[in-house]
């Protein structure tokens, strides 16, 4: 239902007061910059105003529904009008089925609190809670929940989620055995469940992701499943293990009205923030609590049929010790409900890893998790019989390809029997292996039968065992062995980067295989040439899709295979060199991007050309590409400690004299790496010796040249020196930073609250950079959930 904010007419003579709320209005921390209003974009008819947000103030997906403010005795500041419009036409959502949703939620504050300074408003029809530190205006009743566990949850692990389309499936005759068994345990056919945990275990690429999917989906179409996470190593946060419980409760939540009261209940009432506590703590609050309340109340008929858990991929978190603690924390769930109704189920998938196996057997009670463990096998009869069902079908497809689809042979079938059980008795009952053949086989760079004798020879010939990962290695070897020598090292890039993509917390993303080719400085006939002879193990998008597509490794056991050395020979990666040729990359083109910052006349500064000449040099970057290295470049310069010589050469072609941080204009987004750059520097310099300090490390503590000297002198008040870096460096919120340049001559003040001063840089491209301890804003954000709110 549309609002009003009534904002009194200012009378005409502004008294003292009210320039200082004006003032705080568009710039409350005083030093940094304006802070976007709520108000920030109106468009005015007679009596009305519709909000409309800035651009950048949330992410994709995310919109506040239209409000309506009347403003027939409003008076508004030309600050307030500032941004480009954004549409925000409210979208309905068109089923609570839909787990991976982005829910209709608005954060209006990114930095201070938008309400700082404003005053001369009312805010109705809305309750304002205090969680987890932040104030939330909140209108939308007991959906509430929703919003506040959605900032916290981690997309891409549920169900559906476009992260992991198409997810692996089981065909619908494989794995039945299993499948009926899992079933079973779901509904309790027999009475009497034994146990409320099962463990899905099995060898990588045995088909246990493709299990838990389809039983997940079983569960779905009945009303049982509850949440889902999908670990994955290469999945930047879906390898984390801090969000796991709260996306499941923000999947919970979304589905049973009872339990996300008893959320909010508890988010209200809990004395510490629960959203980032420990898991133990998060698992208590976030499904035990809200649980054991539901089955003592009178709503708890609505958990006598149990949800389904289901968490896959387990090994494939990031933290051992997570893994077990999880484990831990849902056995003794599990154990605690034994003798009553438990309202949830748990399926969890891993490889049997040997710190896993020792995680079920030795549980703090002393006895083992008490579980149903469900060992997924690829080397029996059952799983060969499985894998030829899947052969027969798929090939079987592949027919109108072949030259047995003419006239002459089409009664014929193809392939014949004879090669179809010869390869499924070469491939074994592994279901990775037989996926993979069969995009080999299907590859248009040749016909399906050429391609499936090559198949059937060089695994005949190289195989030495009956083992089918062994002939997994064998497959990916003689696909690696097509990449043309003088393309392999630019693949063998393609894919590194790749991985650090995927591996790599990042502030930006880039994701389209066109961005990946112009970061990497490759033109699309060699990014396509690279990557020719691999269709069968990696997803390359069309060239007329790759604005948009991105690349995607089809199994984990390829790149498993790539990082071992001892699998891969000289096809493996080595991935910490190619993180050194991404810091060098992005070097470069953060040199190009920067040099329309000197201002210099021109002439007069012997690293920039022409403006125009810089952009011709880097037309080629997209808007992503740039927005990843402005927020990762810092980062990117982190490498291992074998490669800091190899940055510091680099850096010393680097032009920190154009660099965009000088007082009064630092960029926040640009700058959130900088304090773990600082600290990976001050590692360098507290290893080696003074007189090493001062020719290997990019930074002097003191200056060295005349311009250090000169540049020091120029300050308007002269910044402290000191014998090293603080310990707290690397603290995200503690320094703001700031470089005074020789290419930027006016901008020299120095604050009274700063720390210390230090050079970065050789010759005229050094600047002396000054570290401000002034504290920075306040950290508490007003937020606006639901509909509506403000008036």
């Amino acid at each position: 239902m549309p609002v009003s904010l009534y904002i009194p007419r200012r009378p005409k003579g502004k008294d003292k007061s009210s320039k200082q709320a004006s003032s705080r209005m568009e710039n409350p921390s005083g030093s940094s910059p304006p802070v976007t209003s709520l108000f920030s974009q109106m468009s005015f008819r007679k009596n009305e105003v519709r909000l409309e947000a800035p651009e950048d103030a949330d992410p994709p997906g995310l919109h506040l529904p239209q409000a309506v403010i009347d403003t027939s005795s409003c008076v508004c500041d030309e600050t307030i009008l500032q941004s480009s419009p954004t549409s925000l036409a409210p979208e309905p959502v068109a089923t609570e089925d839909v787990v991976d949703m982005q829910p209709k939620v608005r954060n209006i504050s990114k930095g201070p609190s938008v309400m700082e300074g404003a005053h001369d408003f009312i805010v109705k029809n809305s309750t304002v809670y205090t969680i987890g530190g932040d104030q939330i205006i909140n209108n939308s009743g007991d959906r509430m929940p929703l919003e506040v566990l959605a900032r916290v949850r981690v997309p891409g692990t549920g169900l559906n989620s476009v992260s992991r389309d198409p997810p692996p499936k089981c065909h619908p005759d494989t794995r039945k055995e299993l499948r009926e068994e899992l079933t079973e345990w779901l509904l309790n056919t027999e009475g009497g469940r034994r146990h409320l945990m099962v463990w899905l275990r099995g060898p990588a690429g045995a088909g246990k992701s493709a299990v838990a999917q389809t039983f997940g989906e079983d569960c779905k179409k009945i009303g049982r499943l509850g949440g889902t996470f999908f670990f994955a190593r290469h999945g930047g946060k879906r390898s984390e293990p801090d969000a796991v419980i709260t996306t499941i409760a923000y999947q919970l939540a979304f589905q049973h009205k009872g339990y996300r009261n008893e959320v909010l209940r508890i988010l209200q009432e809990s004395s510490e923030s629960v959203l980032d506590a420990t898991l133990r703590i998060q698992f208590r609050k976030l499904i035990v609590e809200p649980f054991n309340a539901l089955m003592a109340s009178q709503d708890h008929d609505s958990v006598q049929n149990p949800f389904v858990i289901i968490i896959d991929g387990l090994d494939e978190c990031a933290s051992e010790k997570a893994q077990a603690e999880l484990i831990q924390l849902i056995g003794d769930y599990a154990s605690l409900m034994k003798t009553r109704h438990s309202p949830l189920l748990w399926l969890l998938g891993s490889r049997p890893e040997a710190h896993i196996k020792k995680a079920f057997a030795d549980a703090a009670s002393g006895s083992p998790i008490d579980c149903l463990q469900k060992e997924i096998t690829c080397d029996g009869e059952k799983d060969a019989h499985d894998v030829e069902i899947i052969l027969r079908d798929e090939l079987s497809k592949l027919r109108p390809n072949t030259s047995w689809d003419s006239s002459a042979s089409r009664t014929r079938p193809w392939p014949s029997k004879p090669d179809l059980k010869r390869l499924a008795s070469l491939i074994g009952g592994l279901p990775v292996l037989a996926s993979t053949i069969i995009r080999f086989i299907s590859d248009s760079k040749s016909t399906p039968e050429i391609q499936l004798n090559t198949c059937l020879l060089f695994l005949d010939r190289q195989a030495t065992s009956d083992n089918p990962l062994e002939k997994l290695d064998i497959l990916y070897l003689y696909i690696m062995e097509q990449v043309s020598t003088n393309f392999l090292p630019v693949a063998k890039l393609i894919i590194s980067f790749y991985i650090i993509l995927t591996t790599q917390v990042m502030q930006e993303k880039i994701s389209s295989a066109r961005d990946i080719a112009t970061f990497l400085g490759l033109t699309p006939g060699v990014f396509y040439c690279a990557l020719l002879n691999l269709h069968s193990v990696i997803d390359v998008p069309a060239q007329k899709e790759a604005d948009k597509k991105g690349l995607k490794i089809f199994h984990k056991s390829f790149s498993d295979f790539l990082q071992d050395p001892k699998r891969s020979g000289r096809f493996a990666l080595d991935v910490n060199h190619a993180r050194l040729e991404v810091a060098r990359l992005a070097i470069q083109h953060y040199n190009i991007m920067n040099r329309a910052n000197c201002k210099l006349p021109d002439g007069q500064c012997s690293l920039r050309r022409s403006i125009a000449s810089s952009l011709e040099e880097d037309t080629d970057l997209t808007v992503q590409v740039s927005k990843f290295i402005r927020a990762n470049f810092w980062d990117m310069l982190c490498v291992d400690d074998s490669s800091k010589g190899r940055i510091a050469e680099e850096l010393q072609l680097f032009d920190f004299c154009h660099l965009p941080y000088y007082p009064g204009n630092l960029k926040p987004r640009e700058d959130r790496g900088l304090p773990r750059f600082m600290k990976w520097i001050s590692r360098s310099l507290s290893s080696v010796g003074q007189d090493d300090a001062r020719t290997n490390s990019p930074i002097r503590l003191e200056p060295l040249t005349e311009l250090d000297t000169f540049l020091l002198r120029i300050c308007s008040k002269e910044p402290p020196l000191q014998d090293r870096l603080p310990d707290d460096v690397n603290e995200q919120y503690k320094y703001t930073y700031s470089f005074i340049s020789s290419h930027r001559p006016l901008d020299r003040i120095v604050n009274e609250t700063s720390t210390m001063a230090l050079w970065i840089g050789e010759g005229e491209r050094a600047v002396l950079g000054i570290l401000d301890g002034r504290k920075m804003p306040p950290k508490k954000k007003y937020k606006v959930a639901g509909a509506g709110g403000l008036e």
